[in-house]
């Protein structure tokens, strides 16, 4: 009587393991998987506010005289952003995918989709500062610096470029249109008989 009592409790309590290690199984194999995107998107932030890093030593690079092949720097620092956005991307649709299929919050997964729009804008004005590059702003970003107008040759070049850059750039209709009814002109700029419209 003593053994069917106890082989019964044994069987009783191997459903009870069993009923209760399956979803207890599934649910830690999802929060681990959750954590682990986490991580990646972690990782992917961390990345690409890394990435003016590789500007600067390009900068840095460019005013030592050490950049012997340009197209072969341009063609390296595309690849960069390419790589970086193309993983950034990934990360951020299959961490959503997860997200939405499992119920699980991933951190950070809405700031990765800002970072991944800001990585591309960052991308495609440091490819056009680049191919600005040349030895005349070189000379005028390490003159800038020596008269003491910049603390550095980089930040001198940083103010070159960007104002080089703004040259090259031809607004639209539609934006210049935009700005004009976000801020229109101040009222001593109508005369009499005129008024914005």
């Amino acid at each position: 009587m003593e053994s069917i009592s106890l082989s019964m409790q044994l069987e009783d309590a191997q459903r009870l393991r069993g009923a209760l290690g399956e979803p207890w199984q599934a649910a830690h194999r999802e929060a681990a998987r959750a954590s682990h995107w986490d991580f990646l998107v972690a990782k992917c932030l961390q990345i690409a506010e890394n990435i003016d890093l590789g500007w600067e030593i390009t900068c840095r690079d460019a005013l030592a005289g050490e950049i012997h092949d340009w197209q072969e720097r341009a063609t390296s620092l595309r690849s960069v952003f390419e790589g970086t956005l193309e993983a950034a991307r990934n990360t951020r649709d299959r961490a959503r995918a997860f997200a939405s299929t499992t119920g699980h919050t991933i951190e950070r997964l809405e700031e990765l989709s800002s970072a991944i729009v800001e990585l591309d804008r960052k991308a495609k004005n440091y490819l056009l500062r680049l191919s600005l590059l040349n030895a005349a702003i070189l000379e005028q970003a390490v003159a800038e610096h020596a008269e003491g107008h910049y603390a550095t040759p980089v930040a001198a070049l940083a103010d070159l470029l960007a104002a080089r850059h703004a040259e090259c750039i031809t607004p639209a209709y539609s934006d210049l249109r935009q700005w004009a009814e976000k801020s229109p002109p101040a009222a001593e700029w109508y005369e009499e008989s005129d008024g914005p419209l």
